[in-house]
């Protein structure tokens, strides 16, 4: 009666009252329950409605932990892989790539978003949320870092400079913390995954070398993950226009801290001013923290080998 009674609102006139039966029989934890919801499910993916779709998408991974061999055998993933193709509401579409990032774990099976897909996702990222723009770029990040072995064309790769110069950089200048830091580093991983002329590396990592570190100096939790971030891309890529002011030791610093700003400033190119950066590396020698002074030393000494 229950099952009939859901059954009969998913397919209610309503939108509000579909999406509300799809996501009240996603909450049914008993697999033999959970097989009549398979086809509603289905033809709630396939609505008119955004909501209704967004609902639907959402509870695929109930679904799937519950009645996994049911799901698979429908072709309910493949049926997202399309949706993704077509989709055009962005919120709609952040989910997806949401489900199917989800779902590639529960399955044990590697994410597969194809050239033209991730320019849509990309492309839409004016329509997403902070959190779902934030989830997006980094979920189409670890993809380009890790599992990206697509050949792109001249076209493509067109699309991409724009996306990245009309869309991923201004990002940079945002108010959220997490966008400006997901932003910047699936710029370095667009460029180091395409092809991108030297100069057109240079002028963005100069914009992300005039954008990260003015994050500095919030709290230290924030700081060291920015740190972090900063050193590991030095170490792999080149920011020459970066500046050693910017990782000058505060009083207030953690040893933390100081000792990720000593290994920046060891790691840089290019020094503005190599006298003020021995004298501000000198006055940390007569520190109360013996191992800092002692890194201090090795840092000193390290630039002038270089």
């Amino acid at each position: 009666m229950i099952i009939n009674q859901f059954c009969k609102d998913a397919k209610d006139k309503r939108p509000l009252i579909r999406a509300l039966a799809i996501r009240t029989m996603g909450y049914l934890r008993v697999p033999k329950l959970n097989e009549y919801l398979i086809d509603p499910l289905i033809e709630a993916l396939k609505d008119d409605s955004a909501y209704v779709r967004k609902t639907a998408v959402m509870c695929v991974p109930k679904v799937l932990e519950i009645s996994k061999a049911a799901l698979v055998s429908k072709n309910i993933i493949s049926l997202l892989y399309e949706m993704l193709s077509c989709e055009e509401n962005s919120s709609v579409l952040s989910t997806i790539l949401s489900v199917l990032d989800q779902s590639s774990a529960i399955l044990d099976v590697n994410l597969t978003i194809e050239n033209k897909l991730i320019l849509k996702l990309l492309d839409h990222m004016k329509g997403y949320n902070d959190i779902e723009a934030v989830y997006v770029m980094d979920i189409v990040s670890n993809y380009l870092e890790n599992e990206f072995k697509n050949e792109v064309n001249e076209n493509e790769n067109n699309q991409f400079i724009n996306i990245l110069h009309n869309i991923i950089l201004p990002r940079l200048r945002h108010s959220s913390f997490s966008n400006i830091m997901s932003s910047a580093r699936l710029a370095i991983i667009i460029i180091n995954s395409l092809k991108f002329d030297s100069n057109r590396r240079i002028e963005v990592y100069d914009k992300i070398s005039n954008s990260i570190p003015l994050l500095l100096n919030k709290k230290e939790e924030f700081d060291f993950i920015i740190l972090s971030f900063i050193l590991r891309y030095i170490k792999e890529f080149s920011f020459k226009t970066l500046s050693h002011s910017y990782f000058y030791c505060l009083q207030e610093d953690s040893l933390n801290i100081r000792f990720l700003k000593l290994e920046i400033i060891q790691n840089l190119e290019k020094y503005e001013s190599i006298e003020n950066l021995i004298y501000e590396i000198t006055s940390y020698f007569n520190s109360s923290q013996i191992e800092f002074s002692l890194k201090a030393i090795d840092t000193l000494f390290n630039i002038i080998e270089k």
